[in-house]
């Protein structure tokens, strides 16, 4: 766990050398975080120049604090996620920085090497070859992880480029322990939880592929990978997977895979563009199905969603799994071979993608450790069914 987050900005607030407090009302929010904009707060005569520097600080009265995180795009900042819950609106102040609280942290990003010494790192080329006996005396779990209070995931650092899970039953930050020299194993249970899925050959847990035709590629071995923390903040993290000069047949793609996680979710978003499509390419993504045998579909107002749901966890406990897109996006869902080359045991999901745009999609995981109402299929489909837009 880093602290890249220095909740400050550069902001002046009128009349701010006397107390004074704003109001902002609460219109967008998702699992009780809210977004607020630099133009809500502009709105509310609240300037962001380079006459003061003090932080900008949110309550749901002058007296308790709100977990808030500042977000920031192409060096500009857009606005400030707020973890507000039922809130319908929140009091703006301006502290001075030696008096700003102390905030909990709901998300991390941890992403370590284990030589010479156990250190995070902020980037990395990723590992040749196929197999745990070299990515795991290298990496602590195998690669870079991410987690929020509820769940947790992890990214194959090799040319397999899988995903999976880590189930929790404890709303802490767990991951910076995980996997250190001497640690108890991962794959048994532990008071934090543990390793939950059995990936094989599949697409695990929302790893991606390409489509040409009727044949599908791993994204993307012999390719130039590398990983990069963005960024990490109390409310919300991401990581980004690059992978250059990747060939398949006569083409060459470049591959960008920005991952985020957030407070209050049981998911991963996903943002995958792919350059140098030709146009007869669909981008792939899939949940390994090795312990299922039914794929369940779920349908909102603009979104679509594809779940499993068993005896599928590590264990043999219930797991609940599901990939969310829009509607839009889709081109079909279909299963895998079981057996033989290259991708297998795979509820796959298809989806239309133009050169150098992005494609967006969701990958929960809901486990009956975490929360009792995964512990049945009726639990699990309300959730995910009351998720979609």
């Amino acid at each position: 766990m880093r602290n890249l987050f220095f909740l400050s900005t550069l902001i002046l607030l009128s009349s701010a050398c006397k107390e004074e407090f704003v109001s902002v009302d609460i219109s967008n929010t998702n699992h009780g975080v809210a977004f607020i904009s630099v133009s809500d707060l502009q709105g509310k005569n609240i300037s962001f120049n380079e006459e003061v520097e003090l932080p900008i600080f949110f309550t749901d009265n002058p007296n308790r604090p709100l977990i808030s995180q500042p977000l920031y795009g192409e060096g500009k900042l857009n606005g400030f996620l707020v973890k507000a819950d039922t809130l319908k609106k929140v009091t703006v102040e301006i502290l001075p920085l030696s008096h700003y609280p102390d905030m909990d942290t709901l998300t991390n990003i941890r992403f370590a090497k284990k030589k010479p010494s156990l250190h995070e790192v902020e980037s990395l080329d990723r590992l040749p070859g196929v197999d745990t006996k070299k990515t795991s005396p290298e990496l602590q779990m195998e690669g870079p992880t991410w987690e929020n209070e509820f769940v947790a995931f992890r990214n194959y650092f090799d040319q397999r480029n899988g995903m999976d899970i880590f189930g929790k039953r404890v709303q802490r930050m767990v991951l910076d322990e995980v996997g250190v020299p001497g640690a108890p194993s991962y794959h048994d249970l532990q008071e934090w939880g543990q390793d939950i899925l059995k990936v094989g050959n599949s697409l695990g847990a929302g790893a991606i592929a390409l489509q040409i035709g009727d044949s599908l590629y791993r994204i993307a071995p012999g390719s130039n990978g590398a990983a990069q923390v963005l960024y990490e903040g109390p409310l919300q993290s991401q990581v980004r997977l690059q992978f250059a000069d990747w060939k398949v047949r006569d083409r060459v793609y470049h591959v960008t895979h920005d991952i985020t996680i957030q407070s209050g979710t049981r998911y991963y978003s996903s943002s995958v563009a792919v350059d140098g499509l030709i146009g007869d390419e669909n981008l792939v993504t899939g949940i390994v199905n090795m312990d299922s045998d039914s794929l369940y579909t779920f349908t909102g107002q603009s979104e679509v969603a594809f779940g499993t749901f068993d005896n599928q966890a590590f264990s043999g406990e219930k797991l609940g799994m599901a990939i969310a897109l829009n509607k839009n996006d889709l081109v079909k869902a279909f299963a895998t071979p079981d057996t033989g080359e290259g991708i297998t045991q795979t509820y796959a999901v298809s989806m239309k993608i133009k050169n150098a745009i992005p494609v967006n999609f969701r990958f929960y995981a809901c486990w009956e450790f975490e929360h009792e109402m995964f512990a049945s299929y009726e639990g699990f489909s309300k959730f995910i069914q009351s998720d979609l837009n």
